[in-house]
């Protein structure tokens, strides 16, 4: 049986984005973010939160990375009901990146590493966003005049939102190691995040890497 809306404290959301062929296949570029609304008063709705992260973190997102990279669906689900389906949709208005250079290979991403209030590897998160321009690199870094930029994106995660509905959703870290998520009642263990640390060098998704061309 599913449970009421007013039980539902967790929402995630998958970000299903693409990276375009460009010599090789497509590549898909999935970021899955969770967030906890401060109090249950309000029923929430996935149509609301989706627009509201679209504004908080999708927007000064695509700004950051190539045409290449774009969003056809995003995905939003209640963590606590375990029957509940993910309820997918195209965004409003088209999510493609903005910069138009040549791009780094789809595996090649930006870091950001976020931490919560608890202890272990069980409450630290991370986010590996691919597309990445080459001009806004530096031989094995992010170059200085990008920096500002990937900052920004950071406090915006951190900062959560205020969705349509009048929920307030902060960031925090799902434990899947302690949680019990398969079926009603579930048991969900999740941290706030407290900060987010963006990695300067250049990181490298492998499962993002595109078949060989001969």
């Amino acid at each position: 049986m599913s449970i009421p809306l007013s039980d539902v404290h967790i929402a995630e959301v998958t970000v299903r984005g693409i990276i375009d062929a460009d010599g090789s296949d497509f590549q898909h570029c999935v970021n899955v973010f969770h967030f906890r609304r401060t109090a249950t008063t309000i029923d929430p709705t996935t149509s609301a939160i989706r627009a509201a992260f679209d504004t908080q973190v999708l927007q000064p997102l695509k700004a950051l990375l190539h045409e290449d990279w774009n969003v056809p669906l995003i995905g939003v689900r209640y963590v606590e009901d375990a029957e509940h389906l993910e309820v997918q949709s195209a965004p409003a208005a088209a999510i493609v990146g903005a910069v138009a250079t040549d791009r780094c290979p789809d595996h090649v991403c930006v870091s950001m590493l976020m931490r919560s209030s608890r202890r272990g590897r069980s409450f630290r998160g991370a986010k590996r966003f691919g597309g990445i321009p080459e001009a806004s690199t530096t031989k094995d870094t992010i170059a200085a005049g990008s920096q500002a930029g990937w900052a920004a994106l950071a406090a915006s995660i951190l900062a959560g939102f205020t969705d349509a509905d009048g929920n307030i959703w902060v960031p925090c870290v799902l434990s899947r190691k302690f949680s019990q998520l398969v079926e009603n009642p579930t048991t969900v263990e999740t941290s706030d995040v407290t900060s987010i640390l963006v990695n300067l060098n250049l990181g490298s998704c492998n499962s993002r890497k595109v078949a060989t061309v001969r």
